[in-house]
């Protein structure tokens, strides 16, 4: 990809983006997914409208993306994405084999909309005892026992 392919992804990004703030449906947030230099999925955030939390442009878009080319695994995929990714849409970005994202704003300027994905990304960075979040690891050998009946799965 070149920088003339980034920008041209990355504004229809940002088009999407506005298109939802608009209308009201999310904060202005939206992502593309390109394989091949071709955008086969696109998404905007819908939080607002639907009262879906999970509706973030990058996961939306990435969810049209698998069901496109029919496979959970996006590798050689490039992200677009209006806003820098929150740790959420990053995560799937990781579980899919995403190859690259590319961004125009970051979690520091989102943070004039309220966007907790800074803090977020810094609260990861400590220890599971050390987080926000309270945490309890309790391990159980039947959850072990699922997860190698799944590896030796036929």
């Amino acid at each position: 990809m070149t920088q003339e392919d980034d920008l041209i992804h990355l504004r229809r990004a940002i088009a999407l983006a506005r298109a939802t703030m608009e209308r009201g449906d999310g904060p202005p947030f939206g992502a593309v997914v390109v394989k091949d230099g071709v955008a086969i999925a696109e998404a905007a955030n819908t939080t607002l409208a639907s009262g879906d939390l999970i509706e973030h442009a990058e996961l939306m878009a990435i969810r049209h993306a698998c069901r496109e080319l029919g496979t959970v695994r996006l590798d050689g995929v490039t992200v677009y994405a209006s806003g820098e990714p929150c740790p959420m849409c990053l995560g799937l970005m990781y579980q899919t084999g995403v190859s690259r994202y590319v961004f125009a704003s970051s979690v520091e300027d989102a943070r004039i909309i309220g966007s907790r994905s800074a803090d977020t990304y810094a609260d990861l960075k400590r220890e599971p005892s050390q987080r926000s979040i309270r945490s309890a690891h309790v391990p159980l050998p039947e959850a072990v026992e699922l997860l190698e009946a799944w590896r030796n799965r036929t």
